[in-house]
């Protein structure tokens, strides 16, 4: 059994964010920042359909290359253009290089939505308060308030001086499931076990991930996670609502 997200709904995450927001009030142009590979080409050419279909406006993608040193040509394009929204997808190391080179350049978009990057606790760590009002992507996150998450986040947070995570519950809800596919097969023989999960009618209950509806190919296709850092803590924005997305003010107002 395969518990991920789809690639599309991973990309369209940042508009069902701001869709949490009145639209009166959301940026009124978003630009797609990614990496210059693969990965990165793919949301770079999926992305402003996915978001535009939101009624957004996106503009065409702009790509930089990993590892690079210096933005300030893009951030000065982005401040020239009016682009008040920023969606990215990179490494944390890139990432931090970016934030920090985007108050140095005093480049005020009121949303940033980073993927792959923005999400590991050493981002936070070091841009400690410039980190605050970014919304990063996730597997999973404590403050969902899924089963067990309290727990098992406390019990990692042991383990790792302090650290959060946005992964372990996820990996925890499989373990959840497996279990309780073991109790409807009333057996631990894998092929009996793997039917319960390939039946198209298995739903784990009450898991770390939530309830956890697996379809006729052993796959839980996870919802789009989006969390706002503030104050180094994660905030839930999606898929709950339980958190008010808060924008971005200027760096001189913070």
């Amino acid at each position: 059994m395969t518990s991920f997200f789809a690639a599309a709904s991973v990309v369209e995450s940042p508009a069902l964010a701001l869709n949490t927001m009145p639209m009166n009030q959301c940026p009124t142009k978003i630009c797609v920042m990614a990496m210059d590979n693969p990965d990165g080409k793919f949301f770079g050419e999926a992305g402003p359909p996915e978001i535009g279909k939101y009624g957004y406006d996106v503009v065409p993608s702009e790509y930089y290359t990993e590892g690079q040193k210096d933005y300030s040509a893009s951030i000065l394009r982005f401040k020239a253009e009016g682009i008040d929204g920023l969606v990215w997808i990179g490494s944390s190391a890139d990432g931090i290089t970016l934030v920090r080179q985007m108050k140095e350049n005093k480049y005020n978009p009121k949303y940033v939505h980073g993927m792959k990057g923005f999400w590991p606790v050493e981002f936070a760590e070091a841009l400690g308060p410039d980190s605050d009002y970014i919304v990063h992507d996730g597997h999973w996150a404590e403050a969902l308030g899924y089963g067990r998450s309290a727990e098992i986040a406390a019990r990692f947070s042991e383990d790792f001086d302090g650290a959060t995570s946005v992964t372990i519950g996820n990996f925890y809800s499989l373990v959840e499931a497996l279990a309780q596919a073991i109790e409807v097969a009333g057996s631990i023989d894998s092929a009996k076990v793997r039917d319960v999960f390939y039946s198209g009618t298995f739903v784990a209950k009450n898991t770390t991930n939530g309830d956890l509806t697996f379809d006729n190919t052993g796959l839980y296709e996870i919802p789009p996670v989006a969390l706002q850092w503030m104050g180094g803590k994660r905030m839930p924005v999606l898929p709950t609502g339980a958190w008010t997305l808060k924008w971005m003010p200027p760096w001189d107002e913070r």
